[in-house]
């Protein structure tokens, strides 16, 4: 049985209005589509959006499709989770089946990105897995995670900005500050990423200088 923790989701047309008073005669299916595809590529280029998928494997079931209710697609794995009663562990994983017994100093799980489904081993199948994974908006959906409106809604404007002005032969178009848009785009999704995989836990520099003479 899986069990996915449900996110609110905010519908693409309520972002319109963040930059209608600059392009005021774009068509709003052309931002819906632009603003879609800018939230797909911070989602899978930075790990943004993150959930969680709880697997309580039955006996003799090793194969276990990650698959999101909400119709967010799982673009990354990012760690697995082995809690039983006598044990939590975190679970090697890897892309390709395990080419010896598995054992259980060895992988336990392997992912399929083929078929998206998670394997884990027969010496597996007891307790409960916690699988942390990123994930993206499919590409027909017609809402985003809440996420990008509330944490990433500065980066998520900028991309598509960008990227509108990158259009040739409308009246918006312009090279130049589109390109300017997309450059910034790129160094604020790192920043975002960073944060994100850190939970804005990073340390601060210390300096030391030396004593005054």
């Amino acid at each position: 049985m899986v069990v996915y923790e449900q996110h609110r989701k905010i519908k693409l047309n309520d972002f319109y209005a963040e930059l209608a008073f600059e392009f005021p005669n774009l068509p709003s299916q052309l931002f819906e589509y632009y603003i879609l595809r800018t939230a797909r590529d911070m989602a899978r280029e930075g790990n943004l959006i993150r959930r969680v998928i709880i697997i309580e494997p039955e006996p003799c079931v090793t194969t276990y499709k990650l698959t999101s209710p909400d119709g967010m697609e799982v673009c990354g794995i990012l760690g697995i989770r082995h809690h039983a009663c006598c044990f939590d562990k975190d679970v090697p994983r890897s892309f390709v089946p395990p080419t010896d017994s598995v054992c259980c100093s060895r992988s336990e799980a392997w992912y399929d990105d083929a078929n998206e489904v998670l394997h884990i081993s027969d010496q597996g199948c007891h307790g409960v897995y916690f699988v942390s994974v990123a994930v993206c908006p499919g590409e027909h959906d017609c809402e985003l995670p809440a996420e990008f409106k509330e944490k990433f809604l500065t980066t998520l404007m900028m991309g598509t900005k960008g990227s509108i002005l990158m259009i040739t032969g409308r009246p918006w178009t312009n090279l130049r500050v589109g390109a300017s848009c997309l450059q910034s785009y790129s160094e604020m999704l790192k920043s975002n990423s960073v944060e994100t995989a850190t939970h804005k836990m990073r340390g601060a520099v210390k300096i030391g200088f030396p004593k005054a003479l």
